[in-house]
């Protein structure tokens, strides 16, 4: 057996020793940059989860709101006061009252209090006080059970949402369930994600075309529709690609506009609209908004 050279050896070893050092310092490097930028918006689960599972709280008319007070997420902050979202625009003196019905798009998910379609639409609007009700996770009966708890205004509405025929969640315990994922490195969950996208990523833009009108889900939601669009206050909002929820709505005799989701949204992950994309779809409610004015508040 021939002698071992110690001197080869330990050069060989220290040099595997610099490209062990030299890989751990990058894995580090991504790590850092990864959680500092997210360049595909992982935090939104982050997000989710704090506010469904720590924010939340049942309410007597109105199933659940967020508890009053400021709040800090992982980019954006959210002011809550009597369970509404904060509008720093709006004129809280004005005669003209609009409420703003809806879910996570109205209520301005992934962005801050003056970055929100309600934000854009009250700087156009200075003489109507607007409310957003909106609420992360709402369905129509959420919807309705808003409706009826601000039953004084002058004008109401209704952005409505293909999940809005989903069930309800239950506030009662842990409303989202955690994967665990939110603990990995972050190198680890863009590398998960990358592989179960298509799971993971949140999408508000499908067409339900497999609901069909038998549907209890969506059944529910069409008699919610009507209940509220049996008031004349109450205009239909919805997205023109929900072309099956359109037909059903309208078969039951109520209008209901339609405008784009506009393309400007947060990240890969989130598909909820990011500033310019709230102000973008402000530019396509005005109209319709000066109608609601235009037709009760006056």
């Amino acid at each position: 057996m021939p002698p071992i050279n110690t001197y080869r050896l330990k050069r060989e070893l220290t040099k595997l020793g610099q490209a062990a050092i030299l890989v751990a310092a990058i894995l580090i490097m991504l790590e850092l940059l990864l959680r500092f930028v997210d360049p595909w918006g992982l935090r939104y689960f982050n997000d989710l989860l704090t506010i469904g599972n720590q924010y939340f709280e049942p309410h007597p008319e109105r199933d659940y709101v967020i508890a009053d007070g400021n709040y800090r997420l992982s980019y954006w902050r959210v002011g809550i006061d009597d369970g509404t979202r904060v509008i720093p625009s709006t004129n809280t003196e004005a005669d003209c009252d609009i409420v703003l019905l809806g879910d996570s798009v109205i209520f301005g998910y992934g962005v801050n209090d003056n970055e929100t379609v309600a934000y854009y639409l009250a700087q156009n609007f200075p003489d109507v006080h607007f409310i957003n009700t909106g609420m992360v996770a709402y369905n129509s009966s959420n919807v309705l059970a808003n409706y009826e708890a601000f039953p004084n205004a002058d004008a109401y509405l209704y952005l409505i949402i293909g999940n809005d025929y989903d069930p309800p969640i239950a506030t009662e315990g842990e409303v989202f369930v955690s994967s665990g994922n939110e603990r990995l490195p972050q190198l680890v969950r863009y590398v998960n994600f990358a592989i179960y996208r298509g799971e993971n990523n949140v999408n508000l833009v499908d067409d339900p075309h497999t609901r069909l009108a038998q549907d209890v889900g969506m059944l529910r939601l069409l008699d919610e529709v009507d209940t509220m669009a049996s008031d004349e206050r109450v205009t239909l909002v919805t997205f023109d690609f929900y072309n099956t929820m359109i037909n059903l709505i309208e078969e039951r005799g109520h209008e209901v506009y339609e405008v784009s989701y506009p393309p400007q949204t947060i990240s890969i992950v989130d598909a909820h609209l990011n500033p310019q994309g709230n102000q973008a779809l402000a530019e396509q409610l005005t109209p319709i908004v000066e109608d609601m004015v235009s037709n009760t508040c006056n």
